[in-house]
């Protein structure tokens, strides 16, 4: 159940890298085409996503870590 719990850790550091990467150049790249709408959609996920992923990193690096091989 360890190795699970530090295989899945590494999914979800890798996840929320990832998404870090992405997230912000994709929205960069939907708020330059100009459109109002994208611009406040894409600034909201931006702004919600961001602090989410990062979790999820931290979650993944603390699994990696085996802080929650005792549960």
């Amino acid at each position: 159940m360890n190795i699970l719990k530090k295989l899945l850790g590494f999914l979800w550091l890798a996840g929320g890298i990832a998404g870090i990467g992405y997230l912000p150049f994709h929205a960069a790249q939907k708020i330059a085409e100009g459109k109002q709408e994208d611009i406040v959609f894409w600034s909201i996920m931006v702004f919600i996503f961001i602090p989410i992923l990062l979790g999820l990193s931290l979650f993944g690096w603390y699994a990696i870590k085996g802080e929650y091989e005792e549960l």
